[in-house]
């Protein structure tokens, strides 16, 4: 823990230098500096070794740098490149790093470039010039962070390296669910202007639910994305409680969310009873995926 504390400290201190010094530093001694320390974190980690913790923390530093680099770049000779360009390549360069570290940080790193840069395409090419509805993007998001959650359940591990952190399949869980999530209460909040896309993108999380929720409580028992799939569900639920209770019943505003209230206290209370009386259960006393 405290080697992340040490890397993150000096990456800030990389940036600050930058920002500091910008005015006053050359733009052949910009490029030369971060270009340098990238080198400075390959051979380091070349010398430790990527079995070791050290030797990947300076992949992750090199990959963050890489970043940077791509930035500064961008900014002295004024390329006119859109973000999601910059977001693009630095996927690009790092994706081998990724593969042969086998660095759970590093595999977030990679996806919050990614999701970055398909999220920046979106915003600025996607919908203004092609019209293309948020509900695609979403599904995209979440079949990206499927397909590497189904890497890292089915063991294809011995085919493109994943790394067996259990944290991270809590996270991977969580960005699955939540791109799925948005067009799934926008389906019930705005139900009369629903659209295919619309549908098409509820119905993958309908899917995602029941299959995750059979996949983390008989295949693979873990409470953690199992609570995950099930604070999901409760929201949509509560979603469509609170809908009908707002438009069907007479009540006005106070009343009604003092009713909504008592239905988020009643779902949540029994959500949460059933965790953890499944929790108590046999099959959760032996997880098998390393801390």
């Amino acid at each position: 823990m405290l080697l992340f504390f040490g890397a993150a400290l000096v990456l800030a201190g990389i940036l600050f230098f930058f920002a500091y010094n910008w005015k006053e530093m050359g733009r052949f001694y910009k490029l030369g500096v971060i270009q340098g320390a990238v080198l400075i974190c390959i051979a380091a980690a070349q010398w430790k070794g990527l079995s070791d913790t050290t030797g990947k923390v300076f992949v992750l530093s090199a990959s963050v740098l890489t970043g940077v680099l791509l930035a500064v770049y961008g900014q002295i000779y004024q390329t006119g490149a859109d973000a999601y360009e910059l977001f693009s390549g630095w996927a690009v360069l790092i994706a081998g790093w990724v593969f042969i570290a086998r660095f759970a940080a590093l595999w977030m790193v990679w996806l919050a470039v990614v999701n970055t840069g398909f999220i920046l395409f979106w915003v600025q090419v996607g919908k203004p010039l092609y019209h293309i509805p948020y509900e695609y993007l979403c599904l995209l998001l979440a079949v990206i962070h499927g397909a590497v959650l189904a890497g890292f359940e089915l063991g294809t591990g011995r085919v493109i390296p994943l790394p067996r952190n259990r944290w991270m399949r809590w996270m991977l869980v969580s960005a699955v669910l939540i791109p799925l999530s948005l067009p799934t209460l926008a389906l019930i909040v705005q139900f009369g202007e629903v659209r295919g896309q619309t549908v098409l993108a509820a119905s993958a999380w309908a899917v995602t639910v029941v299959g995750g929720y059979r996949w983390y409580r008989t295949c693979t028992p873990d409470m953690v994305p199992l609570a995950l799939i099930v604070l999901n569900g409760c929201a949509v639920l509560l979603t469509l409680i609170g809908k009908g209770i707002l438009e069907t019943t007479g009540l006005d505003n106070a009343g009604a969310f003092l009713v909504v209230g008592l239905f988020i206290l009643g779902v949540v209370s029994l959500a949460g009873i059933w965790l953890k009386k499944t929790a108590a259960g046999p099959a959760f006393h032996t997880e098998g995926v390393d801390h």
